[in-house]
C-alpha cells in the first residue's frame, strides 16, 4: 500500500508544527527545520529553492513520525490495508471538512497504476485532514474511526 501526501499538506503540517512547540518552549523542531532549511536559502536561487523545500519537508514529515500516523492506522485494520493499493492524504481547513473515503475517481492517480490497482482488485482511499490533526493525541482515535467505516464499505 501506497501513501502519497500533498506536498502543501507537508509544508503546514511541519511549519506550524515546528512554530507551535516553539511558543511552548521547546525549540528543538524550530532548531532542527532552520539547520536544514537556512542553508537552501543560501544555496540555491530562487527558482531552484521548490524541489529542495519539498524534499525537506517529506524528510521531516517521515523523520518526526507524521508519516507513520497513518501507516499505523492502517496496521489496525490488515483487511482493509491488504485491499488498498493507494493512500491519498491532502489538507483541508476546517475540521467539517474532514473525511475519509473509497476513491472513487483518481484524478491525480496515474492512468496507469490506477488500471493495475482495479485490476488487482485494489482500491483507492482518499484521506482529508486538517494539519493540526497530525500533532493532535487524538489523531489515531480518529483514524481508527473513520478506517472503521471504509472498512465497513469494503
Amino acid at each position: 500500500m501506497e501513501i502519497r501526501f500533498q506536498p502543501a499538506l507537508l509544508q503546514e503540517v511541519i511549519d506550524s508544527f515546528a512554530e507551535k512547540t516553539e511558543r511552548e518552549g521547546d525549540p528543538t523542531y524550530f532548531n532542527e527545520f532552520h539547520e536544514f532549511a537556512d542553508p537552501i536559502y543560501e544555496k540555491f536561487s530562487l527558482d531552484d529553492r521548490d524541489p529542495e523545500f519539498k524534499r525537506l519537508y517529506q524528510h521531516l514529515f517521515a523523520k518526526w513520525g507524521f508519516a507513520d500516523i497513518l501507516r499505523d492506522a492502517f496496521d489496525d485494520f490488515p483487511v482493509l490495508r491488504d485491499k488498498t493499493g493507494i493512500v491519498l492524504v491532502r489538507g483541508v481547513l476546517k475540521e467539517d471538512q474532514e473525511g475519509v473515503d473509497v476513491l472513487r475517481k483518481w484524478g491525480v492517480v496515474e492512468e496507469k497504476l490506477a488500471r493495475q490497482l482495479e485490476e488487482g482488485e485494489k482500491k483507492g482511499v482518499g484521506i482529508k485532514l486538517i494539519p493540526r490533526r497530525f500533532y493532535d493525541p487524538a489523531c489515531t482515535r480518529y483514524l481508527r474511526h473513520e478506517l472503521t467505516h471504509i472498512s465497513d464499505m469494503l
